[in-house]
Formats: C-alpha cells, sequence, structure tokens
C-alpha cells in the first residue's frame, strides 16, 4: 500500500502538471492574439476544466488499488525525486501535443473548417476537455510500460469518475450554452472532439516508446552550455558507481568510519581525549585499569578522583570499539618500540604484558610505598 500511496500521487502530479501548463499557455496566448484581448477558455469554463482536473481526476487516480508489477519492483530511495525522468518526458510530450491541437484549431480552424467564430471556440473547449479525459487514462502509469489497462476493472471509482466527467461534458455542451458560453455541437464537430482527445492515448505509447537517455542528454547538453537555465539534480550527469567506491582511495563503509573518526578528533572534551589516547596507546590503558583494580582501597582521595568511572569506563568499555573502527579504517594505533638492549630481540605488546604479570607473581614489580612517619 505504501507504493500504490507513492504512485497515486505520482499519477495525480503527471496529470495535474500537464493540465496546468495547456490552460495556462493556450489562455495567455489565445488572449494576447485577440483583437479584443477575449481568450478561447472562458473563465467559467476554466473553473470546470479545474473542477476535473482537482476533484474527479484526484478521486480517480487516487484509489487504484496495488498491482502485482508494483509488488515485484525494487523500493524506491528516500533521496528519489518525486517527479521522475519519464514522468517529464510525458508531461512535456502531452502539453506538445494538447497545445498544437488547440492552437491550429483556434487559429486555423476558420479557414479549413469553415465554421462560425462561436462554433469553433465551442469545439476548441470540447476538444480540450476530452483531451483531458482521455489524458486520464494514460495518467494510470508513471513507467514506461504500455498496459495502461492493468487493474482497471477493479477501481470501480475511476470508472465513475471517468462517466461523470463524459457526462457532465455532454450536458454542458448541449445544456448550458447560456452558463458555459458554448453552443451545441454537431455530428461531425463531436467527432473531431473525440478522435482528437482520444489520440492522447497513441501519443502517450510513442513518448514511451522514446529513450529516455536521449532526454537525458539534451537535459545535460542545455545544462552545460545554458547553465542559467535550471534543470532537476536527476537531469544531470549521474556519477559512476565506481567512482563513488574509489572516492579517496576507500570505498563506501571506509569512509563512513574515516568521517567518524574526524569527528572525533574536531569534537574536544575529556570523554573523547579519553577515547583518543586509548586509540594511541591501548597497553598502556590496559596496565592502568588493571593496576588500579589491584590496589583497590590503598589509593589516595586524588587517585580516587582520577579513578572516575568516566575514566575507566570509556578506557575499556569504549576504546576498544574504537581500536577496532581504527585498525578498520587504515590506522594503526598500535606501534612497535624499539628494544633498548641490543642482545635482546623485540617483544611484542603482548609479550611485554605477560612478563609484566610473571613479575608480579614473583614479588618482584615495583616496591610499594612506605608509610611515612609523621613525628
Amino acid at each position: 500500500w505504501g507504493r500504490a500511496i507513492n504512485d497515486a500521487v505520482k499519477k495525480f502530479l503527471q496529470f495535474q502538471i500537464t493540465v496546468n501548463i495547456t490552460a495556462v499557455i493556450l489562455t495567455f496566448v489565445s488572449a494576447v492574439a485577440s483583437a479584443e484581448e477575449e481568450a478561447v477558455l472562458k473563465a467559467i469554463q476554466l473553473l470546470w476544466v479545474n473542477l476535473i482536473m482537482d476533484t474527479f481526476a484526484a478521486l480517480a487516480l487516487a484509489t487504484d488499488p496495488p498491482t502485482e508489477s508494483q509488488l515485484r519492483r525494487k523500493p524506491e530511495a528516500k533521496t528519489a525525486p518525486l517527479i521522475t525522468l519519464t514522468m517529464w518526458k510525458m508531461i512535456i510530450g502531452q502539453s506538445i501535443y494538447q497545445l498544437i491541437v488547440s492552437f491550429v484549431l483556434h487559429f486555423g480552424g476558420p479557414s479549413f473548417l469553415k465554421y462560425p467564430k462561436d462554433e469553433m471556440d465551442a469545439l476548441v473547449f470540447n476538444t480540450f476537455v476530452f483531451m483531458q479525459i482521455f489524458k486520464l487514462i494514460n495518467s494510470r502509469r508513471i513507467d514506461n510500460e504500455l498496459n495502461i489497462f492493468e487493474g482497471l476493472s477493479r477501481n470501480r471509482l475511476f470508472l465513475v469518475m471517468f462517466a461523470i466527467m463524459v457526462g457532465g461534458q455532454v450536458l454542458i455542451v448541449f445544456v448550458g450554452s447560456d452558463a458555459f458560453v458554448v453552443v451545441p455541437l454537431t455530428g461531425p464537430q463531436w467527432g473531431i472532439s473525440l478522435v482528437l482527445g482520444f489520440l492522447s492515448i497513441p501519443i502517450g505509447v510513442l513518448i514511451r516508446l522514446f529513450p529516455d537517455s536521449i532526454v537525458r542528454t539534451c537535459a545535460q547538453w542545455v545544462d552545460r552550455h545554458l547553465p542559467r537555465i535550471p534543470m532537476p539534480k536527476f537531469l544531470k550527469r549521474k556519477k559512476n558507481k565506481s567512482d563513488e567506491e574509489t572516492q579517496n582511495g576507500v570505498g563506501t563503509a571506509f569512509q563512513g568510519i574515516r568521517d567518524d573518526l574526524l569527528f572525533l578528533k574536531r569534537i574536544r572534551g575529556g570523554r573523547i581525549y579519553l577515547v583518543g589516547d586509548a586509540i594511541v596507546h591501548p597497553v598502556e590503558a590496559v596496565r592502568r585499569t588493571r593496576s588500579r583494580s589491584r590496589t583497590g582501597g590503598s589509593n589516595s582521595e586524588d587517585e580516587r578522583s582520577s579513578m572516575s568511572p568516566m575514566r575507566s569506563a570509556m578506557g575499556s568499555a569504549v576504546g576498544m570499539p574504537g581500536i577496532i573502527a581504527a585498525s578498520i579504517g587504515g590506522l594503526s594505533p598500535i606501534e612497535r618500540q624499539p628494544s633498548t638492549s641490543s642482545g635482546m630481540n623485540d617483544t611484542t605488546p603482548l609479550q611485554e604484558e605477560k612478563g609484566r604479570r610473571d613479575s608480579d607473581e614473583k614479588g618482584t614489580g615495583p616496591a610499594q610505598p612506605q608509610p611515612v612517619d609523621k613525628a
């Protein structure tokens, strides 16, 4: 259901943006080109188009049940764009088709159709509405798959909304002539409106067959030669996966570990200092912890204050994960100490610790402090 809701939002956006682009450009251009400054789409007609776009289309597209193709599809990343490249391709392609049809009927229709002006305006309005109605069916898919009728029979509300839009448009043309500023159309005029509206579906098939790579290449060319034109991020050149993995010479996991270590380095404070000291000198940190546990209650008040839970816990519990992370990140926190005697081989920290433990058991360790005579 989560993927179905996400797709429902995208379907509605794909439909709504197409209607907005076409209606705004058609109304503006026709009003500017008219000597009376009158647009081909009247205000009351735009209200009906807005009702189709915001109410009926939303109910129809938002109620599509989940399909098998959605369940088989991989989940989208949370950084994925809401309007994908395929959706932009469909939006721009359908907008171009609808604008071409509307401009040809409005500006060139009187010359080859020989209809009166009021009938031509009604024909443009009727054709525009039916292009949106059939575009509603085409908007049921937001990918390049051609089966736009998948699951249509299970969505009864979509069929009801589609019937309401068709019936409402028929009533407006035949009955609402005075309210909607239209005149009744003849049979051939209805045929022109229905055929041009139905062509939105074949045009959608051709747009889906058009490769996305060509659209991306054109967008990248525009972004490179016309940098002032803003382009969406997903239309720009994508980084190669191998480039991301080899960035700074380490992989993604190692890069995250390095960022965490740099974050610890930038922070100052007692606990972070103890973590860094335990990473650089792990053996000394373990020795201090063991010596404090052996001495127990013979420590002075200053030594007890230095043996706070923070220092002991951070030295042992927090220090070891830091050592492991540093070793994975390529650091070498444990450095070998050169041997001071020329006649003996270098010893590892574990061997030094074992020798220290043996000397403590034999009683040859450091002398205990003698009590001072206060007299």
